[in-house]
Protein backbone atom coordinates (compact mmCIF):
# COMPACT_ATOMS: atom_id res chain seq x y z
CA UNK A 1 0.00 0.00 0.00
CA UNK A 2 1.35 3.50 -1.05
CA UNK A 3 0.08 6.93 -0.13
CA UNK A 4 2.25 9.95 -0.48
CA UNK A 5 3.70 11.69 3.02
CA UNK A 6 1.58 14.80 3.42
CA UNK A 7 4.00 17.64 3.00
CA UNK A 8 3.92 19.44 -0.21
CA UNK A 9 7.97 19.34 -0.11
CA UNK A 10 8.41 15.69 -0.16
CA UNK A 11 6.10 14.13 -3.08
CA UNK A 12 7.73 10.46 -3.51
CA UNK A 13 5.15 7.88 -2.22
CA UNK A 14 6.10 6.11 0.87
CA UNK A 15 5.15 2.62 2.52
CA UNK A 16 3.63 2.36 5.41
CA UNK A 17 7.01 0.89 6.75
CA UNK A 18 8.79 3.88 5.39
CA UNK A 19 6.32 6.21 6.99
CA UNK A 20 6.52 4.42 10.18
CA UNK A 21 10.23 4.97 10.16
CA UNK A 22 10.31 8.55 9.88
CA UNK A 23 7.98 9.10 12.56
CA UNK A 24 10.07 8.02 15.58
CA UNK A 25 13.30 9.69 13.83
CA UNK A 26 10.81 13.03 14.40
CA UNK A 27 10.31 11.54 18.18
CA UNK A 28 13.90 11.66 18.86
CA UNK A 29 14.42 15.20 17.11
CA UNK A 30 12.04 16.33 19.79
CA UNK A 31 13.10 14.89 22.71
CA UNK A 32 16.60 15.57 21.99
CA UNK A 33 15.52 19.24 21.56
CA UNK A 34 13.40 19.02 25.02
CA UNK A 35 16.58 17.24 26.74
CA UNK A 36 18.57 20.16 25.71
CA UNK A 37 16.19 23.05 27.28
CA UNK A 38 15.80 20.74 30.19
CA UNK A 39 19.69 20.90 30.88
CA UNK A 40 19.55 24.88 30.36
CA UNK A 41 16.72 25.35 32.75
CA UNK A 42 18.68 22.85 35.07
CA UNK A 43 22.05 24.44 35.08
CA UNK A 44 20.28 28.03 35.73
CA UNK A 45 18.38 26.51 38.81
CA UNK A 46 21.53 25.19 40.46
CA UNK A 47 23.51 28.71 40.08
CA UNK A 48 20.30 30.35 41.68
CA UNK A 49 21.02 27.56 44.35
CA UNK A 50 24.57 28.46 45.00
CA UNK A 51 23.28 32.22 44.87
CA UNK A 52 21.38 31.45 47.40
CA UNK A 53 23.38 29.48 49.64
CA UNK A 54 26.41 32.11 49.22
CA UNK A 55 23.60 34.85 50.39
CA UNK A 56 22.77 33.06 53.24
CA UNK A 57 26.58 32.34 54.39
CA UNK A 58 26.98 35.46 54.25
CA UNK A 59 24.25 36.56 56.36
CA UNK A 60 25.71 33.50 58.98
CA UNK A 61 29.36 35.62 58.51
CA UNK A 62 27.47 38.92 59.54
CA UNK A 63 27.11 37.87 63.65
CA UNK A 64 27.03 41.19 64.78
CA UNK A 65 23.94 42.34 63.33
CA UNK A 66 20.32 41.02 63.86
CA UNK A 67 19.21 38.20 61.23
CA UNK A 68 16.63 38.84 58.85
CA UNK A 69 14.55 36.00 59.64
CA UNK A 70 12.60 36.70 56.98
CA UNK A 71 15.20 36.80 54.09
CA UNK A 72 15.98 33.36 55.15
CA UNK A 73 12.78 31.83 55.25
CA UNK A 74 12.06 33.50 51.73
CA UNK A 75 15.81 31.50 50.75
CA UNK A 76 14.88 28.49 52.54
CA UNK A 77 11.67 28.48 50.34
CA UNK A 78 13.17 28.75 47.48
CA UNK A 79 15.98 26.50 48.11
CA UNK A 80 13.31 24.12 48.67
CA UNK A 81 11.55 24.47 45.41
CA UNK A 82 14.01 24.61 43.23
CA UNK A 83 15.41 21.51 44.80
CA UNK A 84 11.24 20.23 43.83
CA UNK A 85 12.13 21.67 40.14
CA UNK A 86 15.46 19.78 40.01
CA UNK A 87 13.90 16.52 40.96
CA UNK A 88 11.19 17.08 37.78
CA UNK A 89 13.73 18.25 35.25
CA UNK A 90 15.77 15.29 36.50
CA UNK A 91 12.62 12.76 35.88
CA UNK A 92 11.41 14.58 32.73
CA UNK A 93 14.80 14.18 31.41
CA UNK A 94 15.18 10.50 32.33
CA UNK A 95 11.46 9.80 30.05
CA UNK A 96 12.68 11.63 27.02
CA UNK A 97 15.75 9.44 27.40
CA UNK A 98 13.97 6.85 27.61
CA UNK A 99 11.89 7.99 24.89
CA UNK A 100 14.83 8.46 22.31
CA UNK A 101 16.52 5.27 23.13
CA UNK A 102 12.54 3.54 22.39
CA UNK A 103 11.89 5.36 18.87
CA UNK A 104 15.73 4.16 17.74
CA UNK A 105 14.14 0.89 18.78
CA UNK A 106 11.34 1.94 16.80
CA UNK A 107 12.76 3.42 13.82
CA UNK A 108 15.11 0.01 13.07
CA UNK A 109 12.02 -2.32 13.65
CA UNK A 110 10.80 -0.58 11.48
CA UNK A 111 13.74 -0.46 8.64
CA UNK A 112 13.95 -4.35 9.05
CA UNK A 113 10.14 -4.50 8.19
CA UNK A 114 10.62 -2.26 4.70
CA UNK A 115 13.29 -4.94 4.36
CA UNK A 116 10.61 -7.54 4.17
CA UNK A 117 10.28 -8.97 8.13
CA UNK A 118 7.04 -8.79 8.21
CA UNK A 119 6.54 -10.42 11.56
CA UNK A 120 8.20 -6.96 13.30
CA UNK A 121 5.45 -4.79 12.10
CA UNK A 122 3.71 -5.56 15.74
CA UNK A 123 7.10 -5.16 17.57
CA UNK A 124 7.45 -2.07 15.83
CA UNK A 125 3.93 -0.44 16.69
CA UNK A 126 4.34 -1.54 20.21
CA UNK A 127 7.54 -0.03 20.82
CA UNK A 128 6.42 3.38 18.41
CA UNK A 129 3.80 3.29 21.18
CA UNK A 130 5.72 3.16 24.39
CA UNK A 131 8.00 5.63 22.76
CA UNK A 132 4.88 8.34 22.78
CA UNK A 133 3.78 7.39 25.92
CA UNK A 134 7.58 8.04 27.29
CA UNK A 135 7.54 11.32 25.56
CA UNK A 136 4.33 11.86 27.19
CA UNK A 137 5.01 11.34 30.65
CA UNK A 138 8.56 13.28 30.14
CA UNK A 139 6.11 16.13 28.73
CA UNK A 140 3.63 16.10 31.86
CA UNK A 141 6.80 15.98 34.60
CA UNK A 142 7.96 19.21 32.60
CA UNK A 143 4.19 20.54 33.05
CA UNK A 144 4.39 20.16 36.44
CA UNK A 145 8.26 21.36 37.30
CA UNK A 146 6.34 24.70 34.81
CA UNK A 147 3.81 25.04 37.51
CA UNK A 148 6.07 24.70 40.39
CA UNK A 149 8.45 27.59 38.66
CA UNK A 150 5.25 29.57 38.31
CA UNK A 151 4.01 28.92 41.88
CA UNK A 152 7.41 29.78 43.72
CA UNK A 153 8.18 32.93 41.51
CA UNK A 154 4.86 34.24 42.45
CA UNK A 155 5.05 33.15 46.55
CA UNK A 156 8.64 34.36 46.41
CA UNK A 157 7.61 37.98 44.69
CA UNK A 158 4.69 37.80 47.95
CA UNK A 159 7.17 37.97 50.08
CA UNK A 160 7.48 34.32 51.54
CA UNK A 161 5.26 31.91 53.04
Amino acid sequence: MFYSFPLSFISMPLSDAASLALVPLVIILASALYMVTIHRRFTLGLEELRKLDDELKSMARRKGEKADTRRIKQIRLRQGILVQQGLFLRISSIFFASSIISSCISASLALTTITGNPQSEQVTLISFYVSIALLTLGALFDVIEINLQFISTRRYILGGI
